[in-house]
């Protein structure tokens, strides 16, 4: 793969500084909130919150919780946080393609800005069609974001 630099220097140290993020992850649906079953590609730094199964809160590791919309598994609404590990200036985009069909579902910023208090990790409330309570979803969480310098 080869890497083209803009010649312009404001251009080139802004192509340095965004970082895109593209991750599979699947939800199993189980009527009972507690089976639901989560998954991504990288279980080292992506968590997920459902209705009834939460990964989030025991990867924060010292962060304050984050300001989620509450998570409905019938609704399809779940919540997404990776831990980035480095300090994040600003998320720019964040959706959920959905690789078994052709949609596109939103996945808004969390806790205002998208970043956690220690910012450090990236968290987002996804919105889907899926009803998690009934059917499983197959997607790829696509992530763009600014690290400091």
């Amino acid at each position: 793969m080869s890497n083209y630099n803009a010649k312009n220097e404001l251009v080139q140290n802004r192509q340095l500084k965004v970082q895109e993020l593209a991750i599979p992850l699947a939800i199993t649906g189980n009527a009972t909130p507690a089976s639901v079953v989560v998954a991504s590609d990288e279980p080292g730094f992506v968590f997920l919150k459902t209705q009834g199964v939460n990964k989030i809160t025991a990867a924060l590791n010292g962060d304050t919780e984050p300001t989620f919309v509450a998570q409905n598994d019938a609704n399809g609404l779940f919540s997404v946080m990776l831990v980035i590990g480095e300090q994040i200036v600003k998320v720019l985009s964040a959706e959920l393609i959905m690789r078994n069909a052709h949609t596109y579902n939103s996945a808004k910023l969390a806790n205002t800005t998208g970043i956690t208090v220690l910012g450090d990790k990236i968290v987002l409330d996804c919105d889907t069609s899926v009803d998690l309570s009934a059917a499983s979803l197959d997607a790829c969480l696509v992530v763009k974001y600014c690290v400091a310098e």
